[in-house]
């Protein structure tokens, strides 16, 4: 576990927009042998979850949050290529952000995990129109699509854009994340599309890749 001293270091130094203190805890903590989906978890998305927050209530400025979100899109594609990938499977995964979600990095990091667990991953990024995604899922023909959903104020054109997926490939496989779906809203959404897995978690996601049904199936 990463201790909350180095967290709260890189969220001081991620808060001033220091690229070069961030790169150098990161990089300590690579030395050191921690796994990249601790550094996921415990700094990155952590940290940029922090940032949302303060953002939220003012503390921030949209710059501010703009520049913290850079930084650590850097940082993700640095830690991702300096690790050496397992064995490709047969599977493919496309991972995108519904249109007008702008929130990408929670996406980028899932992405990644599909690629660590030997997938084939396909990430669209944010804002992705919802005909196009279609005509993705359509060419593509991919085992699992990973939707983002981070802003409530979409829900219902993310519904719209979910009703779509699922009337087109009944029969697809999708997962869903991020921070647009809490509490009552959740357990609602649970009720109303069971076929549709929520993970909470990349290391939740990172754990449901590594089960023998998945991987066989």
């Amino acid at each position: 576990m990463i201790r909350e001293v180095v967290y709260l270091d890189y969220l001081d130094a991620l808060l001033q927009a220091d690229k070069f203190r961030c790169e150098s805890i990161i990089g300590k903590l690579q030395s050191q042998g921690v796994d990249i989906r601790e550094i996921y978890i415990f700094i990155f998305q952590k940290a940029l979850y922090k940032v949302g927050k303060l953002w939220e209530i003012r503390e921030i400025s949209v710059a501010e949050e703009h520049i913290a979100t850079q930084i650590t899109d850097y940082l993700v594609t640095k830690v991702f290529a300096a690790l050496q990938n397992k064995d490709k499977t047969n599977k493919k995964a496309i991972i995108s952000c519904m249109e007008k979600e702008f929130h990408y990095i929670g996406a980028k990091m899932v992405s990644n995990i599909f690629e660590l667990n030997g997938w084939v991953s396909y990430f669209l990024g944010s804002n992705t129109p919802a005909k196009d995604l279609i005509k993705f899922i359509d060419e593509k023909q991919p085992d699992v699509i990973a939707i983002s959903f981070s802003i409530y104020m979409n829900y219902s054109r993310f519904i719209k854009a979910l009703n779509n997926i699922i009337n087109h490939f009944p029969a697809q496989q999708i997962i869903l994340g991020g921070q647009g779906l809490t509490g009552q809203l959740l357990e609602e959404f649970k009720m109303q599309y069971p076929s549709v897995k929520y993970f909470n978690s990349i290391n939740d996601l990172d754990f449901y890749l590594q089960q023998p049904e998945v991987i066989n199936n």
